[in-house]
C-alpha cells in the first residue's frame, strides 16, 4: 500500500509537492503512530486535497471499536508547510463520511440502536462550515414514524420529518453515499 501511495505522490502534476519522498516520510510517521492513537489498524489511506490549497492531505480510514451503528471513521491530516502533516480535529470527527470535493460537500452521521445525529458541511469562506444537522431518537418501535429533527444552520430554522427509524438517514434528511 505504501508503494502505491508513493507512486501516486510521484505522479502528481501538482507543483506544491516539490518532494514526494518528504511527503511519504510524513505519511509513514502518521501511519506508524495511528494504532496507538486510535487503538485500531487503518483500513486504507489516500491523498486528497481537502482544503483547496493545492496540497494533498492524508485521509486514513478505519472502523470504530464500539457502538451499535455503522462505525466507518476517518482521521484527517492536512499538509502544511514543508510537507508536514497535521491532524485536523474538525474533519476527523465526521463519522461515516461522504466526501464530494468537486461539490465542496462533506456529510457524516452516526445512528445507533437508541438514536443518532449527523451533519452536512460545505466549503465556505475558506473553511468547512456546518450547514445542516439532524437528530433522531428511537422510541422502540421501528415500524412507526419517528421524528427526525433537521436544523438548517444557515437560516437557523428547524424542521421535522416523520419517517420510520433506520440506521441510515433518509435522503430527505442527509445526503450520503
Amino acid at each position: 500500500l505504501t508503494a502505491i501511495i508513493f507512486l501516486v505522490s510521484c505522479s502528481q502534476s501538482n507543483s506544491s509537492i516539490n518532494n514526494p519522498k518528504k511527503l511519504l516520510v510524513s505519511k509513514n510517521k502518521v501511519l506508524r503512530k495511528f494504532d496507538s492513537i486510535h487503538y485500531t489498524q487503518p483500513d486504507y489511506d489516500t491523498l486528497m486535497d481537502l482544503n483547496y490549497d493545492n496540497k494533498k492531505d492524508l485521509i486514513v480510514g478505519y472502523y470504530g471499536l464500539s457502538g451499535s451503528g455503522l462505525k466507518n471513521r476517518i482521521a484527517v491530516y492536512l499538509q502544511g508547510g514543508n510537507q508536514t502533516l497535521t491532524f485536523d480535529s474538525t474533519l476527523s470527527d465526521i463519522p461515516n463520511p461522504t466526501i464530494k470535493i468537486k461539490d465542496k460537500f462533506i456529510s457524516g452521521f452516526y445512528i445507533a440502536n437508541g438514536g443518532g445525529s449527523g451533519s452536512e458541511y460545505q466549503w465556505k469562506n475558506n473553511k468547512w462550515e456546518i450547514t445542516k444537522s439532524f437528530q433522531v431518537w428511537n422510541n422502540g418501535f421501528d415500524t412507526i414514524p419517528v421524528v427526525w429533527e433537521i436544523k438548517n444552520h444557515i437560516t437557523n430554522k428547524t424542521d421535522t420529518l416523520f419517517h420510520p427509524y433506520q440506521m441510515m438517514p433518509p435522503k430527505a434528511v442527509l445526503q450520503t453515499e
